[in-house]
């Protein structure tokens, strides 16, 4: 349906015309019937907009056939040429460019054929109503075409605009996941460490009780932590959206407290750096605690009494992590332990452009090397 204002709009347009033209043929001492027919070409311009090729074709006639009959000569016939250009722009700017087409011929049609009627019609002639014709045609069709092109560019900006909401939500959805993801391998290494805690505490409770207040104590720390990393992951899982508080993610720097979360679990570790320390970009730095942390909770678990050295080595463009332990207990230790386990550090390694090594040593235990370029990418 039309808005109120187009509909008023036209409404006035056409009994405007109407208007004009009885009064035109009145004074022109024409017939009534000519009368008639130029107030329908006038008073059909009230539907214009929703049936633009029926008014279109209505005005034609109308205004055509008064001529045709020499009812009234073509010259004098001002208002009804009037409504029949405001028809023919009508058809090119609302309808499709089929129907605006066959409108467009339909009037220049009937105009050449209203000539037909002049004592001495000349090319000229004919030319002069083409072109008169034709003009308001063109300027229909012309902002028809702009209005298109705009709503257009509306679609394709509203498109744009709901991709990058689209994006935006991945990109936190993504972001959620990883903090999910690194909360779960601190919270599985806090847990494997004090499930070892608490068996060695079971050891030596009768035997050296002084150690087993130190093992349970250790025990608290670690599952207060544990505690407070498990109520981010439920509060970031359960609302949706980032906390607004999370502690920064670990790093090189951080491997001396997890080594000393280590040997507070019975697993006597050493920490070598070897080289200068340079700027490590921030997924290498996190991406090297994390295959620490991995190899680290698998030699306590699974390594039975042994001793673990971990060796941080700067090289000019790339960083070196290597974890050993003298281990001789079983070790299903690829895809165990924290987290995704080794399979899991494999590809975060791989992510970087690195290599990531594990195995048995040759001469007992065993032995995780990661290499990555400190450029971050292969």
């Amino acid at each position: 349906m039309r808005p109120v204002g187009q509909r008023a709009l036209d409404a006035g347009l056409a009994g405007a015309l109407t208007v004009a033209a009885v009064v035109e043929v009145t004074l022109g001492g024409y017939s009534p019937l000519t009368a008639v027919f130029a107030a329908t070409v006038t008073v059909t311009l009230n539907w214009r907009r929703a049936y633009p090729l029926v008014v279109m074709a209505v005005t034609a006639g109308a205004w055509t056939v008064p001529i045709m009959l020499g009812l009234v000569p073509s010259e004098a016939a001002l208002t009804p040429l009037i409504a029949l250009l405001v028809a023919v722009y009508s058809v090119a700017r609302h309808a499709t460019t089929r129907i605006a087409l066959a409108g467009g011929a339909v009037a220049v049609l009937a105009a050449l054929a209203s000539d037909l009627r002049m004592a001495h019609p000349t090319l000229g002639d004919f030319g002069f109503t083409a072109i008169l014709i034709s003009w308001p045609w063109f300027a229909g069709f012309a902002l028809r075409g702009r209005e298109l092109t705009n709503a257009a560019l509306a679609q394709r900006a509203l498109l744009l605009e709901a991709e990058r909401d689209t994006r935006a939500r991945m990109a936190v959805a993504e972001e959620r996941g990883r903090i999910a993801r690194e909360l779960h391998d601190i919270i599985a290494h806090s847990v494997s460490v004090m499930v070892v805690q608490a068996g060695a505490a079971q050891e030596v409770l009768r035997q050296r009780p002084e150690r087993a207040e130190t093992a349970l104590r250790a025990i608290g720390d670690t599952g207060r932590d544990a505690l407070l990393d498990l109520r981010r992951l439920l509060g970031l899982l359960r609302d949706g959206e980032l906390p607004a508080v999370l502690a920064p993610q670990p790093g090189i720097g951080d491997i001396d407290a997890l080594a000393g979360q280590v040997r507070a679990a019975g697993l006597p570790v050493t920490v070598s750096v070897l080289g200068e320390a340079t700027a490590v970009p921030a997924g290498v730095d996190l991406t090297a605690f994390r295959v620490v942390q991995e190899a680290l909770t698998n030699s306590l678990r699974y390594a039975g009494p042994a001793e673990a050295a971990v060796t941080v080595e700067y090289a000019r463009d790339t960083l070196l992590v290597t974890v050993t332990d003298t281990g001789t207990g079983a070790a299903p230790r690829d895809g165990a332990g924290a987290g995704h386990g080794l399979a899991g550090m494999r590809e975060r390694v791989t992510l970087y452009g690195g290599q990531l090594e594990a195995g048995p040593r040759a001469r007992g235990g065993y032995r995780v090397a990661a290499r990555m370029p400190l450029g971050g990418s292969p």
